[in-house]
């Protein structure tokens, strides 16, 4: 059978749109050395107001009761983020090239940094950390000390390729509203790069009692 010149044409138009809607789909989180001096130089500011409207963009936070445990805040690490908020703490003697340096030495990550508060008498399961299906139900989800976090984008559930924890004693937790719990207990979930693509990723953390928080970002409008 011979194609006609139009027939080509429309075969061809079609991968090209293809290609186009692939390419659309992902999202490179490698970093050029124009992005990390952006990043730098942003990170180095002292224009208070500019630093936070960056960075309420990354971050979800969640009143908590008197007592009980509950999910304070979410923050959604980007690389480009974790170069800002590197460079933030580091004011003294730390140029662009540093930067560069630091961002070279590092393996790629997306990151959700998740804080979570206990009450005091909270019995912590025996399990700490469990994943890929390792729940009775199957389905996927990560749990940590009880929380069950839930990640997914466009119904695909991403698996971080690492968990760790930040652990502080227990006390007032002071500016997470929730007194006589854990302050600052963090849960660190780190994905693959290649896992995240362009468009919305939503998140449900649900606590050892029962109760479900959601954050949705929209990954096009975030660096």
């Amino acid at each position: 059978m011979t194609l006609t010149r139009t027939a080509c044409l429309a075969i061809i138009a079609a991968g090209i749109l293809g290609l186009t809607i692939e390419s659309a789909k992902a999202r490179t989180f490698r970093l050029q050395s124009e992005a990390i001096r952006e990043a730098y130089f942003l990170g180095q500011s002292q224009d208070g107001h500019t630093l936070a409207k960056f960075f309420n963009k990354y971050v979800r936070d969640f009143p908590c009761p008197d007592n009980g445990t509950c999910v304070a805040s979410v923050e959604l690490e980007t690389p480009y983020m974790q170069v800002v908020e590197a460079t933030r703490t580091r004011v003294n003697n730390y140029s662009e090239l540093d930067a560069e340096k630091d961002y070279a030495a590092r393996t790629p990550a997306v990151i959700l940094n998740v804080e979570v508060t206990f009450a005091p008498n909270y019995s912590a399961p025996t399990t700490v950390y469990a994943a890929d299906g390792d729940d009775a139900a199957g389905s996927g989800d990560t749990y940590f000390y009880g929380f069950q976090f839930h990640v997914t984008q466009q119904g695909k559930v991403l698996h971080p390729r690492k968990v760790s924890e930040q652990y502080s004693d227990f006390g007032d937790a002071g500016g997470s509203g929730c007194d006589g719990c854990v302050n600052e207990n963090r849960v660190y979930l780190e994905f693959d790069p290649a896992q995240v693509h362009s468009g919305l990723l939503d998140i449900d953390i649900t606590s050892p009692e029962g109760k479900t928080v959601s954050a949705e970002y929209d990954l096009d409008q975030l660096k």
